[in-house]
């Protein structure tokens, strides 16, 4: 059975994520959360239909998620989740390579 992972990182963007918007509205940021897992059993289901990202690092993979970015690897296990970040964010030291 295929599974999902989440990085440490990735674990600890969505809690940044869900703090910030939480802060303002508790059920816009679990609506956010709910959309994330979903678009993580998208990428379980089709580990290649999120773009090929070999300029950051061989294998990573990106998929956008709203105003976010799911940067993810597709692993013989499954999906591995990096990263969730804001698509404005700098990629630039998001990933230490």
């Amino acid at each position: 059975m295929k599974t999902i992972r989440l990085s440490e990182r990735a674990q600890d963007d969505l809690l940044e994520i869900w703090e910030y918007i939480a802060r303002e509205n508790p059920e816009s940021a679990e609506r956010l959360l709910q959309s994330f897992r979903e678009k993580f059993e998208l990428l379980l289901g089709h580990p290649l239909i999120g773009r090929e990202r070999n300029e950051i690092f061989i294998g990573l993979r990106s998929f956008p998620a709203g105003r976010y970015v799911i940067f993810y690897q597709p692993m013989d296990y499954g999906i591995e989740v990096l990263r969730v970040r804001h698509g404005a964010s700098d990629l630039r030291g998001l990933f230490d390579i």
